[in-house]
């Protein structure tokens, strides 16, 4: 109302000096009548153009009875201030148009970078679009805008109302998101783009209807429809707004998108190496972390090799020797198993007192287990010749290392409880190899393998002859083989 009441002072005032300047016939009056084109300006500032017209035709029509007294006085001078005033309302008109627009324009700048500062402080895609609907509604001075989203049946439904009934497959909706172009219409009435918008079609009861495409991480994923904006309003400055409000929010998602899956990246990416980087090598690690889907962090199955070496006279040891550099002696020979077993590329379970266990064929397969097995088997036992030799040279005592060798399916994943979980490999196989090792404990042959090693490897090392032996937890004999140095 304050804005009425300022177009009809001005209207008031202007009407006023040209009726005195023209009824006493002033010599000014030539430069009062320029005085209507102010509050035809003002109209279209603040009301568009179709506010300027009206005003210019009440304008008009008030000027009448001076056009009559023009004439009365003058013919050509009459002609002379009605010509000047249609051409002053025309210029009014015009002035307001390109005020009004500078003004949107400005106002669609600030609005862009509020709407793009409020997008990137919110990460949530729900409240993103909800804020979209906001944002075009009032922009648009429309009745609704509304989104509407693809389910994973490729239905769209309203935004958050996924108990709704998706739109018919024939909607206008699915062709403005099939071609990712824009639609308009502002006589929806006698549009016939808008005989096939299907069942749900409220084109009767919409004068004005503009539907963008939603695209974001390379696809569409929905529409946001703007019903009954003004469509003197609706222009192409206010599409050309309203496409770069929409891009912000898109790209804001997108943002959150990307930010969610980095996050959730470098979460599984610490949870990996948290698990894995005491137990592999470098080189497995770096397999794991470049491709994460490989891993298997739960339970399943995997054909693995199974490795077990316990220093067999460490309980005779520690009856004799300092507690202290025994201990120093187990580090050193630990450290330099561990570097045989990493440069094969096993994965260490653990270290059980004077035991080590490791494997290979998990977290990752390796078809080739049985063999870097075998060959961890030697490096460790000419490791520990060379250890021995050095600690003789210090008057300390040797180690004696028992190896036993399998392989076979397991379990394997992340086993335990709540308050412990570790990455671990269960099942027969284990046990059985941890009875070879034993066997190979007592009858200090060094390193034993079992059958399923024996086989894939017979071509390829020297072993002893076959030897049936009765295992723990056997019901039937088991073929053992020596490793021939």
């Amino acid at each position: 109302m304050k804005r009425v009441g300022l177009v009809a002072a001005t209207s008031l005032a202007a009407l006023s000096i040209i009726a005195f300047t023209t009824w006493f016939n002033f010599p000014m009056e030539e430069w009062a009548r320029p005085l209507v084109v102010v509050p035809v300006a003002l109209s279209g500032l603040y009301f568009r153009r179709t506010g300027s017209i009206l005003t210019s035709l009440l304008l008009l029509l008030s000027l009448s009875p001076f056009f009559i007294l023009q004439y009365s006085r003058a013919t050509r001078s009459g002609t002379n201030f009605v010509f000047a005033s249609f051409v002053l309302m025309g210029a009014g008109v015009y002035l307001g148009h390109i005020l009004k627009t500078i003004k949107e324009s400005r106002e669609n700048v600030s609005g862009i970078i509020d709407a793009m500062k409020k997008f990137q402080d919110n990460p949530d895609e729900d409240s993103l679009l909800a804020a979209l609907e906001d944002n075009f509604a009032h922009r648009a001075s429309a009745a609704s805008a509304d989104v509407f989203l693809f389910d994973g049946l490729g239905k769209l439904r309203p935004r958050g109302e996924l108990s709704a009934e998706p739109l018919p497959s024939d909607h206008l909706f699915y062709e403005v998101a099939r071609s990712g172009r824009l639609f308009v219409s502002r006589f929806t009435h006698s549009d016939p783009r808008l005989e096939y918008c299907g069942p749900s079609d409220l084109s009767a009861q919409l004068d004005f209807l503009a539907v963008f495409p939603l695209i974001w991480s390379g696809s569409v994923k929905g529409v946001i429809a703007v019903a009954d904006s003004s469509a003197e309003r609706f222009g192409a400055d206010m599409v050309s707004y309203l496409s770069s409000i929409k891009r912000a929010m898109e790209s804001s998602i997108e943002h959150a998108e990307l930010l969610k899956t980095t996050i959730n990246h470098e979460i599984n990416r610490e949870r990996i190496l948290d698990t894995f980087s005491s137990y592999v090598s470098k080189r497995v690690a770096e397999q794991i972390l470049k491709d994460p889907d490989k891993l298997d962090l739960g339970g399943s199955s995997a054909w693995v090799t199974v490795f077990f070496a316990e220093v067999v006279n460490f309980r005779e040891l520690s009856k004799s020797m300092d507690a202290a550099l025994l201990l120093d002696m187990l580090s050193e020979y630990f450290s330099m198993a561990m570097d045989s077993i990493f440069e094969l590329d096993g994965t260490i379970d653990k270290f059980i007192g004077d035991n080590i266990m490791a494997y290979w064929g998990a977290p990752l397969p390796d078809p080739d287990g049985e063999s870097k097995a075998v060959e961890c088997a030697i490096r460790l036992r000419d490791g520990l010749a060379a250890l021995n030799r050095v600690w003789a040279e210090r008057g300390l005592p040797e180690f004696n290392v028992a190896i036993g060798v399998n392989s076979g399916n397991v379990v394997a994943g992340n086993i335990g409880s709540i308050r412990r979980m570790e990455y671990t490999v269960i099942g027969d196989t284990v046990n059985l190899t941890s009875r070879i090792k034993s066997l190979s404990s007592s009858s200090r042959e060094g390193v034993l393998v079992g059958e399923t090693v024996y086989q894939k490897l017979k071509d390829h090392f020297q072993f002893g002859p076959s030897r049936r032996v009765n295992l723990k937890g056997k019901t039937d004999e088991v073929s053992v083989y020596a490793l021939k140095t």
